[in-house]
């Protein structure tokens, strides 16, 4: 009959489909590991090239990353980040930074760690984004953005050191509320935000903090933010791997300035 002329869907497409709903149902949440190949294997009643072909082709579909010894995990979402993300928290008192505003907005949990807090004399690359001679003491914080309890990207920031102790942000505390609103309490406003996207592959260092593969091209992303005075009062670089992040630079003026 017809029906038994019909192609049978391969098993490897079948497990990845099941896998796939799992996911989708949250029974196997970012940056959790899939079953390892021999135990799913084994409960599966199929064999272990069966699942390796599953876990291929959830690769292909950008679902999970498969990361050796790590194991086969589920990849972060992807985040829409628009530039107009800064102008949402210039308001004192706020509970949320631009990361935790953008995710909260996607209904996801984000949140920011501080990894350290620390007076640095300026490298050549941070003096020169500050305008700053080589050497000169600078507060850098370190950050980590997270999406419940997992690292989505990291973040270095570097401020002028009388920028940080007046905006009182020179402690190992997070900021709540964001950098930019604390800016703003202290009289020290942002005015203008000047964004720089480089793109390289990650060390291996960097793979396995961020739980992506040594293949994944990283964008690296330095914003340099201006007071109205036209100083540099802020360095950030965002290390992010590229599948898990779509900047979007909005309503940019076009055309000549009257």
């Amino acid at each position: 009959m017809y029906g038994s002329c019909m192609a049978k869907i391969p098993k490897y497409q079948e497990l990845a489909a099941e896998l796939r709903a799992a996911i989708d149902a949250g029974t196997y949440p970012p940056g959790t590991a899939l079953p390892v190949i021999t135990d799913l294997a084994d409960q599966r009643g199929v064999n272990q090239h069966t699942v390796r072909q599953a876990y291929k082709l959830l690769e292909s579909q950008g679902l999970v990353s498969l990361l050796g010894r790590h194991g086969t995990v589920v990849r972060p979402p992807v985040i829409r980040i628009p530039l107009s993300r800064y102008s949402r928290v210039l308001t004192p008192g706020g509970a949320r930074g631009p990361w935790e505003t953008v995710t909260a907005e996607l209904g996801l949990d984000g949140t920011m760690h501080v990894l350290s807090a620390e007076d640095v004399p300026a490298d050549d690359d941070v003096a020169h984004a500050l305008e700053l001679a080589p050497e000169t003491p600078v507060h850098q914080r370190r950050r980590a953005a997270m999406i419940g309890a997992e690292v989505h990207h990291h973040q270095t920031v570097w401020y002028p050191a009388d920028v940080a102790e007046r905006t009182g942000i020179s402690g190992p505390d997070k900021v709540v509320g964001g950098i930019y609103a604390a800016m703003v309490g202290a009289g020290w406003g942002p005015a203008e935000v000047y964004e720089t996207i480089r793109f390289r592959t990650p060390s291996r260092a960097e793979a396995s903090a961020l739980r992506t593969t040594s293949t994944t091209t990283l964008a690296v992303i330095d914003r340099v933010t201006r007071d109205r005075t036209g100083r540099a009062v802020e360095l950030l670089r965002v290390t992010v791997p590229t599948d898990r992040v779509e900047l979007v630079y909005d309503r940019l003026p076009i055309g000549e300035t009257p």
